[in-house]
């Protein structure tokens, strides 16, 4: 797969060692580290998952996401190496591991314990959610089937794949079957074309951009998530979701499985759509990871330092060591998970069969100050919010009254295309609610429309350079919303006051979501600018001008087309059209010019040479410039 690594592990319980990996292709692609926390997250991490079933096996898919271990040479198993092999990592090492657990339980009375676990992982470097989920479904079904040699045949074909846009169908051929795979055709919600992502990575220095953002939005581009089957209990504080999530602050999702709180997490993300979220998250957390002693106190969670701002967990010790963090969501998965015949990835359907719908949590109000008894207050089946801090929001309720209930004992079709109608208006509402959020900002991301004085008149109008934009400032900003209501959406002042508004906003400038994507959004917007403004002049016509310029214009002229050519080329991603464009220019400004001048530029080392870049030979000059080079200073004329 072209500029992402993939890796597929097996993954058993011993009953001595714990979780241990068995089985790696490639072998080289893990540390030891990495190793131990793929481990550690292959199987769930709470009581409601011992083999408890009713059936002899029992399935789940879930997925996390683990940081790499930059100390060590993967290639080398785990030991420090300045040699590169075909797992190694380059210099800039990415910073995380993505991955799915296709995890089995198997109950068996003659085995120890009654029965073993065995979980298969598949992991890429980047975040392609919905694939990877896809591909794990399909690894994990082809080894219990057919063993280690299948895993070994899916691998390879992932290795085959040479692209990985949005709805682009590819397959897996193993074990003698062909099986589909589709990339969802999803974009960007932050963007407007992948190829204009692939050029903000670096920005206008040359330096790269915030790789974390980079991660959100490819994420946005390859997950699907259905927002109502994850917070189906707890509708009515999805506003308040969506806020803690746009200021990137703490919050704890608490649930009995690992599918249901992974899913969560990826659910509360996707409500601030189209809007990236910049803060480290953990779909799936537990108490093996060596960040649980730090985050406890979550002061620094969600912010610069890096410690993840919303996580997922199972283990009920969470509600204990962790009852200082400001928000707590109970999402439930419940032990009526155990008395349905549903698929595992339905567990939230099951959940809201056995407990008479999410009708019964409708009015649950919200909580506070009581979360150091949260362990006696949560169970499996629990479906709430206690928060500490006070919400600027408040919940929408003629959306909340469009949603469709789900009627008591319905199957799983029907709860599915309930959930799949309720997430789309919840989707549309919280999209919209960002947009015009976000809107605000639009002034900044548009050229100053204004009047142009001095050089940038007569002859010289037709060679405008794109125009500048307005600096952001923190105070002019908050300034002009405080005198002004006309700049806010009405959606926002209806779930809003226009005091408690402005303090979301100024709570948001100083989140860790702001600035990456103000300047990926500012980024875009001028390169945007920047190539329409390329489009233009490439068809501008230098001829007619020069015929009417006198020498003074013409050297200003040079001098005006010189900047922008010596722009476009340290420009990267810069457009080559343009540039040629630009030295054809350059180039009949320079031959339009009195020998004198002529030779008084070419004295001048720098732009000798760059007019040596501008000129092309042609048959009839074949005489004229076929001197040595150095007498081309001599002649005034460049190569």
């Amino acid at each position: 797969m072209q500029g992402c690594k993939a890796v597929i592990c097996v993954v058993r319980f011993d009953l001595e060692q714990g979780q241990v990996v068995r089985f790696c292709v490639p072998d080289d692609f893990l540390s030891v580290s990495e190793r131990r926390d793929v481990g550690y997250h292959a199987f769930p991490d709470s009581k409601s998952f011992e083999l408890r079933f009713q059936r002899s096996i029992h399935d789940t898919i879930f997925h996390f996401r683990i940081k790499r271990d930059k100390s060590a040479d993967a290639s080398n198993n785990g030991k420090a190496s300045p040699k590169k092999a075909s797992g190694s990592r380059s210099k800039e090492w990415l910073k995380w591991l993505y991955g799915y657990s296709f995890c089995r339980q198997r109950q068996d009375k003659h085995l120890p314990r009654g029965g073993d676990q065995t979980s298969v992982v598949v992991l890429l470097e980047k975040p392609y959610m919905d694939l990877i989920q896809q591909i794990s479904k399909i690894a994990g079904q082809l080894y219990f089937d057919y063993g280690e040699d299948a895993l070994v045949q899916v691998m390879e074909s992932i290795l085959s794949w040479t692209t990985l846009k949005p709805n682009v169908k590819l397959s897996i051929q193993a074990a003698g079957q062909t099986l589909p795979v589709h990339v969802p055709e999803r974009k960007p919600e932050s963007l407007d074309s992948y190829e204009v992502m692939s050029h903000s990575l670096s920005n206008e220095d040359g330096a790269p951009c915030d790789h974390n953002f980079w991660d959100c939005c490819v994420r946005m581009t390859f997950s699907k998530v259905c927002i109502f089957s994850a917070f189906h209990g707890v509708v009515r504080h999805l506003w308040y979701i969506w806020e803690a999530m746009l200021l990137a602050k703490p919050v704890l999702i608490f649930g009995s499985n690992p599918d249901i709180v992974s899913m969560a997490v990826s659910a509360a993300m996707d409500l601030v759509a189209p809007l990236s979220y910049c803060a480290d998250f953990r779909p799936y957390f537990t108490i093996q990871d060596s960040e649980f002693q730090t985050m406890q106190n979550p002061s620094k969670c969600g912010t610069k330092e890096g410690l993840p701002s919303v996580v997922g967990v199972t283990n009920t010790y969470f509600l204990k060591a962790y009852k200082s963090w400001p928000n707590i969501l109970a999402v439930g998965g419940g032990s009526d998970l155990v008395r349905t015949n549903s698929s595992p990835a339905s567990g939230a359907a099951a959940s809201a069969k056995g407990s008479g719908g999410w009708a019964k949590y409708f009015l649950s109000s919200l909580r506070g100050g009581a979360s150091s008894k949260l362990v006696d207050m949560i169970g499996s089946d629990t479906q709430d919010l206690w928060a500490k801090r006070k919400s600027h929001i408040k919940a929408n309720h003629s959306v909340l009254r469009s949603l469709e209930h789900v009627a008591a004992g319905c199957n799983e079709n029907q709860w599915n295309h309930v959930a799949q109608n309720n997430s789309k208006i919840i989707q549309k509402h919280f999209r919209g609610l960002t947009e015009s959020f976000l809107s605000a900002f639009d002034p900044y991301f548009r050229p100053k429309q204004e009047e142009r004085k001095g050089l940038w008149v007569g002859y010289a109008a037709h060679l405008l350079p794109p125009a500048e934009f307005p600096t952001f400032d923190k105070a002019t900003f908050l300034g002009d919303l405080r005198e002004s209501s006309t700049v806010l959406r009405r959606n926002l002042l209806q779930v809003l006051d226009h005091d408690d508004l402005i303090e979301l906003y100024e709570e948001f400038l100083e989140s860790i979501n702001f600035q990456p994507w103000f300047s990926n959004k500012l980024s875009v917007s001028k390169y945007r600018a920047h190539r329409a403004w390329g489009e233009q002049r490439v068809e501008f016509d230098m001829g007619p001008i020069l015929e009417k310029l006198s020498e003074n214009e013409k050297v200003d002229t040079f001098g005006i087309v010189e900047e922008q050519l010596m722009k476009e080329v340290n420009t990267i991603g810069g457009s080559m059209k343009l540039v040629k464009k630009l030295r054809d220019d350059l180039e009949k400004i320079f031959t339009s010019l009195p020998t004198e001048l002529q030779q008084s530029i070419m004295l001048n080392p720098g732009q000798a040479q760059l007019l040596k870049e501008c000129y092309v030979p042609t048959a009839d000059d074949d005489i004229r410039y076929s001197a040595p080079e150095e007498s081309f200073t001599d002649m005034g004329r460049s190569p």
